[in-house]
């Protein structure tokens, strides 16, 4: 459905002559880095909560203050990259996240700790917005459905490497003190080059002032899509570890490597996406990935006392679910011209769904059993399976764009 129109002007220059593969290696920096400070709460916890004495339900609301953040940052954000330069927003973001993260292991408090969070989350979201946006001004003719995946490997390579470069680092130095301010350097190398390189044109604004459309409800239809699969994503990834122990299908150690082959064949899956992106329509790998999902749940809902469908399903998971959220991106892109605005509400309503779905799974855990984690996957799903029909039927072809938000 189209609405009344919007005009858009422009003050910032194009990239025309700049070379693609330098944009890309920036945006993937950064997304590396993102993954790499996002992923160091989790495994610095225990220390953080022994430094702030408190307890882990205590310190676990960093978590919900980041993914506020997150949210907030991504609804107001994404104007940003509309009116200004964004390589130098986006490299202010990084010197930012890189600042907040040196201050993590001397912040002794557990509300000012929180605090700090919530203005992680709000940085970090100008991170993932732009980064994302960026890619898709910067490679409007190329095959952006690779590259947004090769974006999104990117995080959680970083994410994977976080952990690795904490443990070492803290063995060498016998806190974490200096693994955080490792981690904060790592992110110079994106920031230096981000500044090297001019921004890319905002699309359809080299004319001047022009009036265009705004797709509410094919928009409005794409938010909800990355609502509910982020929150059953963000679901598995909490608690697969905890079910696997209440549902009796193994050990603390076991529950830790399913969880560990998990990650690491979602993260693989990414890369493996890349070169099947380049081969394939988005529509095609998203009834793919869809097939493997629902499979997966229904044999462990089926099976539920089966440690080998469990770790089969799991595997399968991981793999088909790499390339849903940069598959959907790229189909939403070739159907509507995405700003820094709209793609800030759709990465909105994305945080808002790992926040939400993972604390629905909490509240129902003890009263109805581990099994709730999957009822809430599978209804999220097919809700998901729903939605993409309806715009397989509304918006069925890659579209002529329109710059369609200021």
């Amino acid at each position: 459905m189209n609405q009344p129109t919007t005009a858009v002007a422009t003050d910032f220059p194009t990239t025309q002559s700049t070379n693609p593969t330098h944009l890309v290696i920036a945006y993937y920096l950064a997304f590396m880095a993102l993954g790499m400070m996002m992923m160091a709460l989790g495994t610095t916890l225990t220390e953080l909560a022994h430094r702030t004495n408190s307890e882990f339900h205590e310190i676990s609301y960093s978590f919900m203050s980041r993914s506020l953040g997150f949210i907030l940052g991504s609804i107001f954000g994404g104007r940003i990259y509309d009116h200004l330069r964004g390589h130098k927003v986006l490299a202010g973001a990084l010197a930012g996240m890189a600042l907040l993260a040196a201050f993590v292991p001397v912040t002794p408090n557990l509300k000012l700790l929180i605090a700090l969070f919530l203005v992680q989350g709000l940085v970090g979201s100008l991170i993932n917005v732009g980064g994302n946006t960026l890619l898709m001004w910067s490679h409007r003719d190329s095959n952006i459905g690779a590259l947004l995946t090769g974006l999104h490997f990117s995080w959680g390579l970083g994410s994977a490497i976080a952990p690795l470069i904490i443990e070492q680092v803290e063995s060498l130095s016998g806190d974490i003190n200096w693994a955080y301010w490792a981690l904060s350097l790592t992110v110079l190398p994106a920031c230096i080059w981000l500044l090297r390189l001019p921004s890319p044109v905002h699309p359809y604004s080299a004319e001047g002032e022009t009036k265009v459309p705004v797709n509410r409800l094919l928009a409005g239809l794409v938010a909800c899509f990355f609502f509910l699969y982020t929150g059953f994503e963000a679901s598995i990834i909490s608690w697969i570890h905890t079910y696997t122990m209440k549902a009796g299908l193994g050990d603390k150690s076991a529950a830790y490597k399913l969880n560990s082959v998990f990650l690491f064949l979602f993260t693989f899956g990414r890369l493996l996406a890349i070169p099947i992106a380049t081969k394939f329509r988005p529509r095609t790998i998203l009834i793919c990935d869809f097939t493997g999902i629902f499979f997966s749940v229904v044999a462990i809902l089926i099976w539920p006392a089966s440690v080998t469908v469990l770790w089969i399903a799991c595997c399968t998971l991981g793999l088909s679910m790499a390339s849903v959220f940069p598959t959907m991106l790229s189909f939403a892109e070739r159907r509507m011209s995405l700003s820094g605005k709209l793609t800030g509400y759709l990465f909105s309503a994305s945080s808002g769904g790992s926040m939400i779905l993972p604390f629905i799974v909490g509240q129902f855990f003890s009263s109805i059993g581990p099994q709730v984690l999957f009822y809430v996957v599978i209804t999220a799903l097919t809700i998901d399976v729903l939605i993409f029909t309806v715009m397989m039927i509304l918006y069925p072809s890659h579209t002529t764009h329109q710059y369609q938000e200021r």
